[in-house]
C-alpha cells in the first residue's frame, strides 16, 4: 500500500481553490503525471460524477476509470481511480486560515501485477510529488493573482 499526506497554504479565498480543483479537467495543469482527464458525465461535478485520467507511468500511458466519491461543495472532493495496474483513492480539502486557504491532498494505492513490484521505489516518489502536486496549485493560483 502506498500512502501520501501533502498540505500547503495558498495565499487565495477558498472558493477560488476549490473551483480549480473541482474543474477536473485542469487537472493537467498541476497534477504530476496527468496528461489528460476527460469527464464522462455531464453536469456539474457530485458524487457519482465520472471521468478519465489519462497518467504516465513510466513510459507507458495508463487510461484510469475515475468516479467521485465525496462532494461538499467549497470543502471536500474525493474521488477512486481504477486503470488495472493501480488502484487508487484520494481526497482534497480546504479551509480558511488567516493566511488564504489550507490545502490537504491525501491518498492511497495499490499497484498490481508486474507494477507491484516497484511499490517500494512508487511509495517515495508518489510522497514526494503530493507535496509537488499542491505546491504546484499553490503556484498557479498565486500566480494569477489580480
Amino acid at each position: 500500500m502506498i500512502e501520501f499526506d501533502a498540505e500547503v497554504t495558498i495565499n487565495r479565498p477558498v472558493d477560488e481553490v476549490f473551483a480549480v480543483i473541482a474543474d477536473l479537467q485542469k487537472a493537467p495543469d498541476w497534477e504530476i503525471g496527468v496528461l489528460n482527464v476527460n469527464v464522462t458525465a455531464a453536469g456539474p461535478v457530485e458524487v457519482g460524477t465520472t471521468f478519465t485520467k489519462t497518467l504516465k507511468m513510466g513510459p507507458s500511458k495508463v487510461d484510469g476509470k475515475c468516479h467521485i466519491t465525496r462532494f461538499e461543495d467549497g470543502q471536500v472532493l474525493a474521488f477512486a481511480l481504477d486503470s488495472g495496474p493501480l488502484d487508487c483513492v484520494g481526497e482534497f480539502t480546504v479551509e480558511a486560515v488567516s493566511e488564504g486557504t489550507r490545502l490537504r491532498s491525501t491518498g492511497s494505492g495499490r499497484l498490481h501485477g508486474p507494477f507491484r513490484l516497484m511499490t517500494p521505489m512508487m511509495g517515495a516518489r508518489v510522497k514526494r510529488d503530493g507535496q509537488r502536486e499542491v505546491e504546484n496549485l499553490k503556484a498557479l493560483l498565486e500566480k494569477t493573482r489580480v
